[in-house]
Formats: C-alpha cells, structure tokens, sequence
C-alpha cells in the first residue's frame, strides 16, 4: 500500500471525475495532464489499484498493489 496526500483545497468535482483519463491539464502551459492516467496504467498492468479521495480538506491517494 502506498498512500500519498496533502492538507490542500482539494480537487473539484469536473476534474476529480476525469482524473485518469487523459485530458488537457488545468496547471495551464507546460503540463500536458497525462501523469495520472500513466500511472493507473502502470497501476492496472501490476495488477493494483489507484483510488482518490479528495475534500475540502485535502486530497489522498491509494495505490495498493499485489506482492510477489
């Protein structure tokens, strides 16, 4: 299990519901919005999870991933 989080503002509604999939970056030029769906990619091809949980309290995310 890996969890990475922080104590900001959280992630709104319209950007938390397309997190994984490509799309253009809301951090504006010089960021193309892909690393997330890379890494649930990579996540899935290891045969783990990636969840997020976001609120007005911070954001968090899970990857559990299986042993070998």
């Amino acid at each position: 299990e890996i969890i990475v989080q922080d104590t900001g503002k959280g992630i709104p509604t319209e950007i938390k519901n397309n997190l994984f999939t490509p799309v253009t970056s809301s951090k504006g030029h010089g960021h193309s919005g892909l690393g997330l769906s890379i890494t649930k990619n990579l996540v899935t091809e290891a045969k783990g999870t990636i969840s997020c949980r976001s609120s007005a309290k911070g954001t968090e995310f899970q990857l559990l991933l299986p042993q070998h």
